[in-house]
Parts: C-alpha cells; structure tokens; sequence
C-alpha cells in the first residue's frame, strides 16, 4: 500500500491537471476580486468589498474544479495502462484503489489551502475584514469545506475507478457536480426562502433535511447553520459509501 501510494503522490506532484488546479486555487480568488472591485466602484456603492463576500470564492466553484482535476488525474490510471502495471508487480486491488483515493483527496486538500491562504491574505490586506462572521466560525467554516472537498475529490475518484473503461464515464463527476449544485440550491431556497418561513412539512421536509445536512456538495455556497459535527457526519458519510460501493465495483471489474 504505502508503495503504491508513494508512487501515486509522486505522479500527482508533476501532473499537468494538478498543476493547473493550483493555478485555478490561486489566480481564481483574485480575478473574482477584482471584478467585484470593478462592480462597487462602476455601481458606486460607496463601501469596500467585505472579508464576507471574499470567504467562499473558491470554495464556490471547488466541486467543479475538483471533479475536473481528479477525473484527468485518475483517468491515466486507465488510459496509460498504470493499473494493469500496479497489479502485475503485485499491488492488490484494494491498495490500488485506496491509494488513488488518498492521493485525491489529498490533492483536494492541498488545494483547498493554498486557496485559503490567497483568500485570507486578501481579506487582511484588501478588506475590512469580517462583518458577520467570528475567527472562530471562519476557521470552521475553511475546515469544514476542506473536508468536504476531500470527501467530494474521494467520490469523484471513485466513479473514475469505478467506471473508468468507458470513456463517457468521465463525465460523470462533472456531470455529478453540476446537478448538485442545481439541487442544492433549490434545497437552500426551500428551507431557507427569502420572504417568509419554510412551506415545507413531512417527508419532503425531511428529505430536504437530509440534503442540507449530510450532502457535502450543500456546504460549498455559504457557512451552514449547522454544527460543525453535523457536517463532518455528512463528509465522513460519503467518504464511507465512496470507499465501499467503490471497491466493490473495482474488485470485481475486468481491468483492459
């Protein structure tokens, strides 16, 4: 296992995709910036950008980016015969895949850091700083969406590994990605309109819930109102159903 994962954190150190992702980590949190300083000054609002407003530019787009980085990441297992290679020199397929699960998630994380620390040093520089949110309920808030984004990285690794011998399954993470975003924000609306409470009751509030609550892809928008532990529930729920439904597809596929 730690063979394999020492090669596959090798390779992602000098992937092009994950190379690229760094730059989108980087350069996207200070181009949306800089539009939003260019839509005050145009729009004459007469106020600076809040530190608000700047916490959650990356982590907005971060499923789509993710899934995108770790679909080019993974898919070489298939597409350059890594896989057949790992098990020909002994690698079990379980390590195979825990290892390139690991390895996404980790790129995830990564990620998620560095556009973190952009984030932050914008927000101390370029800002007032924060106006409805505690240090506390921010250094929350960036762990929760770190996690989160190393169980969506986990899933979209998965699929990859899962159905990677065809090549319209590539599409799936994204694909995944975009109809969640959809979802969640209908779900968000729902429970949380602007005018007026929750119309919701029963079962569809329930299932509703359940989304807001334990679906990571719900926490990308805004600071939830949940507990930090309520959410960290939900990322180590779909980490765990990547991990098993995963493997019990790829043990028993044909590798070509």
């Amino acid at each position: 296992m730690l063979r394999v994962l020492y090669s596959d954190l090798r390779r992602a150190m000098i992937d092009r995709n994950v190379k690229t992702g760094v730059v989108i980590s980087i350069a996207y949190p200070i181009i949306l910036f800089i539009v939003y300083l260019i839509i005050y000054r145009i729009a004459d609002l007469g106020m600076a950008v809040s530190g608000d407003e700047v916490i959650s530019l990356y982590v907005g787009v971060s499923p789509f980016v993710l899934s995108a980085i770790i679909t080019g990441f993974v898919s070489q297992e298939y597409t350059d015969g890594i896989i057949r290679n790992k098990i020909a020199t002994g690698s079990t397929r379980k390590a195979v895949f825990s290892s390139i699960t690991a390895t996404s998630a980790g790129i995830a994380a990564v990620l998620s850091a560095i556009s973190s620390a952009v984030i932050m040093l914008i927000v101390l520089f370029f800002t007032p700083g924060f106006q409805n949110y505690t240090s506390r309920e921010i250094g929350d808030y960036l762990l929760t969406m770190t996690f989160a984004e190393m169980s969506i990285a986990i899933f979209s690794a998965m699929l990859v590994m899962a159905f990677g011998n065809y090549k319209i399954a590539l599409a799936h993470p994204l694909a995944i990605a975009f109809l969640m975003k959809v979802l969640t924000s209908i779900v968000a609306d729902k429970l949380r309109p602007d005018n007026g409470p929750c119309l919701l009751t029963g079962t569809r509030l329930q299932v509703y819930s359940f989304i807001d609550k334990y679906i990571p892809y719900s926490y990308i928008d805004r600071p939830s109102p949940y507990g930090f532990f309520t959410l960290v529930t939900g990322v180590l729920g779909l980490t765990v159903f990547s991990m098993i439904v995963g493997l019990l597809i790829f043990n028993k596929k044909d590798i070509v």
